[in-house]
């Protein structure tokens, strides 16, 4: 909804190379995602840990998640020049 209001008002226009950003972006997410599921374990382990234990947990899931996102990006072509407006 709000990228038709952008594009409506004119404020959003597509440029070249948008498709490539959106795919990577997309196959970067689906990655994370399937990484995420996988090491998440189950809601009944998660109930029976400590606090601490929670916390390595979680840290390992956010940690992981981040790192496979960003590989996926480089191995698909995001090159910090690219961030650089």
């Amino acid at each position: 909804m709000l990228m038709q209001g952008l594009r409506k008002a004119d404020v959003l226009q597509w440029q070249p190379g948008w498709s490539g950003v959106w795919l990577r972006n997309l196959v970067a997410n689906a990655v994370m995602l399937a990484f995420l599921l996988y090491f998440r374990g189950t809601t009944e382990a998660w109930l029976a840990m400590g606090l601490w234990q929670r916390v390595e947990q979680m840290l390992w899931l956010v940690l992981g998640g981040i790192l496979i996102y960003l590989m996926v990006q480089a191995i698909m072509g995001l090159r910090l020049r690219h961030l650089r407006a």
